[in-house]
């Protein structure tokens, strides 16, 4: 118990020197006081803009990964419109192709049926 009484002395005696001091000047309660609003009222202050931040920031993470896959999503609809334009492509060779082999058959017919 001794550290205790020690410690309950000491603060005892810091006490009675600020409780004369505001006494004697009350300018110097004045900014004691308002350094012990402004302490408390960061206190306050200070973890609610750590949450709200924490907050912003993960809302703008979210928004982040969704342009990230609208950007994937964009470049694969790039990369099926590519390949939709390839087989468009394709389909229109293999149409006079198959209008070429056409003609060339009933030529043949027709020469065949001649003779």
């Amino acid at each position: 118990m001794p550290p205790l009484a020690t410690l309950a002395d000491g603060l005892a005696k810091a006490s009675n020197w600020l409780s004369e001091l505001t006494e004697k000047s009350p300018i110097v309660s004045k900014i004691i006081s308002g350094l012990g609003v402004a302490i408390m009222g960061f206190a306050v202050i200070l973890p609610a803009v750590g949450y709200a931040a924490a907050f912003v920031s993960g809302g703008l993470l979210r928004l982040k990964n969704v342009f990230l896959l609208l950007k994937i999503e964009a470049s694969l609809a790039t990369i099926k419109l590519k390949g939709l334009t390839a087989a468009l492509w394709l389909k229109d060779k293999a149409m006079k192709a198959l209008t070429a082999t056409t003609k060339l058959l009933t030529s043949c017919y027709e020469a065949c049926n001649m003779q």
